[in-house]
C-alpha cells in the first residue's frame, strides 16, 4: 500500500497494516499539514485563541458553551470542555484554539455561556477584528452577562441597569469556522 493510499484509508476509517503502524505520528502531521493547506491557503492561517477565565467562584461553570461567527451571518458551536466538568479551582478555566476561515473575513463575535447542568451561572461576549494570516488572543472572563436568549442572572444587574462583561482583545480543544 503507497503512503498516500495509506493516509486516505486511516483519515477514512481504513485500516492500516499492521507493519506501518510505526509511521501513524508522521501521518498524522503530515494529514494535518494537508489540511490546513486547503482549508487555509498555504500557510496563512488565521486564528484566534480563546482564554476563559473566571474570578468569582459564582460565576464557576461545568462546562461553557462556546459560540462564534461572523455578527449576522453563520454560528458555530463547541462545548468546552468536548466532555467533562471544567477546573473546579482556579481562576484559569483553559483556552481554545480556533481556525477561522479565510474565505470568509470579517469582523467574529465570541460568545461564551457557562453553564452547571442546564443552568446558565455566567458569560461574556466579544468581537475580534479581522486579522488575516495572523494569530489573535482573546481573554473572556465568565461573570454578569446579559443573554438575550437566557433569563437574568441571579445578583446581577436587570436588563440595561449594568455595564456588560466585555473582554477586550490582547494582541489555540481545537475548532474549525
Amino acid at each position: 500500500m503507497s503512503f498516500g493510499a495509506l493516509a486516505l484509508a486511516k483519515l477514512f476509517g481504513g485500516r492500516p497494516r499492521a507493519h506501518t503502524r510505526r509511521v501513524m505520528p508522521s501521518l498524522v502531521v503530515l494529514a494535518t499539514a494537508a489540511c490546513a493547506m486547503t482549508l487555509g491557503g498555504c500557510g496563512e492561517t488565521t486564528r484566534v485563541r480563546l482564554v476563559l477565565q473566571v474570578v468569582e467562584d459564582r460565576f464557576r461553570p461545568n462546562h461553557i458553551d462556546l459560540i462564534w461567527g461572523i455578527p449576522g451571518g453563520p454560528q458555530r458551536g463547541a462545548r468546552v470542555p468536548a466532555s467533562g466538568p471544567l477546573a473546579a479551582t482556579g481562576s484559569n478555566l483553559g483556552s481554545v484554539l480556533i481556525t477561522l476561515d479565510d474565505a470568509s473575513p470579517g469582523e467574529r463575535r465570541f460568545i461564551a455561556r457557562g453553564l452547571r447542568g442546564d443552568e446558565r451561572v455566567s458569560g461574556n461576549s466579544s468581537s475580534l477584528p479581522w486579522k488575516k494570516g495572523g494569530d489573535s488572543t482573546l481573554t473572556m472572563t465568565l461573570g454578569c452577562y446579559e443573554d438575550p436568549e437566557w433569563p437574568a442572572l441571579p445578583g446581577c444587574p436587570a436588563e440595561g441597569g449594568g455595564e456588560p462583561v466585555d473582554a477586550g482583545a490582547q494582541g489555540g480543544a481545537d475548532a474549525r469556522d
